[in-house]
């Protein structure tokens, strides 16, 4: 950081350098970390990458884009009731359970019901689907990855069930952003310049 002492007037005038504000930046990001939940931490570590993602690992990089669009999911939600829904920033297919979700779920998530008649309305639609077959509709078996999908966007999951997602994925992440947060804390360290093994 340069300081000017103005000449004509008692004031200290502070010009920050493009390094000295990554500092200032990421110390700001790191201590709200410190007073708020672990789905938050984990955001506000996804956004500090993405803004000097110019600046970052491409390994660090990858981590965040398949960390980011979940944490963001897991953090938009409606509840109703007793039900949670979680509204998915990304369109409901197989590969994209495979990218997204695969990778830390580790118990399917139960649903919400009030009675045993919502309960068969709610397995109906979680574990069958029509499609059309000869200009027909016939009724076929889900598969896992669309029962996922179905249960926590469309028929809803109980709180508990939500906090166990919330906790697999959080388990899954944390890991990965705290070593990316090390990559960060070590482009901050540096001398005045941009460290030269954290460039993409």
């Amino acid at each position: 950081m340069n300081v000017k002492e103005a000449e004509a007037e008692d004031e200290v005038v502070i010009e920050w350098d493009e390094h000295d504000l990554f500092t200032k930046v990421l110390i700001q990001y790191l201590f709200k970390t410190i007073t708020t939940d672990q789905l938050k931490k984990i955001q506000l570590i996804c956004e500090l990458v993405l803004m000097y993602r110019d600046k970052i690992k491409k390994e660090d990089l990858n981590e965040v884009s398949e960390v980011y669009p979940v944490i963001t999911s897991l953090l938009n939600t409606e509840e109703r009731t007793d039900s949670i829904f979680i509204a998915w920033t990304f369109t409901w297919s197989k590969d994209n359970f495979e990218k997204y979700i695969a990778p830390w779920l580790m118990t399917m998530p139960d649903f919400t019901y009030t009675n045993e008649l919502e309960k068969q309305v709610k397995l109906r639609k979680v574990f069958y689907k029509s499609i059309q077959v000869d200009g027909k509709p016939i009724m076929v078996e889900t598969e896992l990855w669309e029962r996922f999908f179905i249960i926590t966007g469309k028929v809803g999951v109980s709180k508990v069930s939500y906090g166990e997602i919330k906790g697999q994925f959080v388990l899954w992440a944390m890991p990965k952003m705290l070593r990316v947060c090390a990559s960060l804390m070590g482009l901050a360290s540096s001398e005045g310049e941009w460290s030269e093994p954290y460039t993409a």
